[in-house]
């Protein structure tokens, strides 16, 4: 272990043991994704729920700070038809920037 990996301290946090039920040939291919990570499964299958999570909570917050600015718009006595086309922007401009952001397969 290194020095930089001694500086990390992750608290215990409760948790419990869920049973899902993975086709086999996804099975086979997690662990070979493991294998290549170096990782076990365990850890594997955490990060990728994790970064889903983190990505669905993200678009969610969007999506609701989308819809407080709308309702502020609204509020101030914006034509809605105003309040529309500002929105659209909006969520274009998080679409585009989304997509510039996103890794190229």
């Amino acid at each position: 272990m290194n020095e930089a990996e001694q500086d990390i301290i992750f608290p215990e946090r409760a948790s419990t043991p869920v049973d899902v039920s993975i086709p086999d040939d996804v099975l086979a291919t997690l662990h070979d994704v493991a294998a290549r990570r170096d990782m076990s499964l365990e850890a594997l299958l955490r990060l990728y729920i994790g970064s889903g999570l983190r990505g669905d909570l993200a678009r969610f917050y969007q999506d609701d700070l989308v819809l407080a600015v709308e309702r502020v718009l609204e509020t101030e006595g914006m034509p809605e038809e105003q309040v529309g086309r500002v929105i659209r922007e909006i969520r274009d401009q998080v679409k585009e920037k989304s997509a510039r952001s996103r890794p190229n397969p």
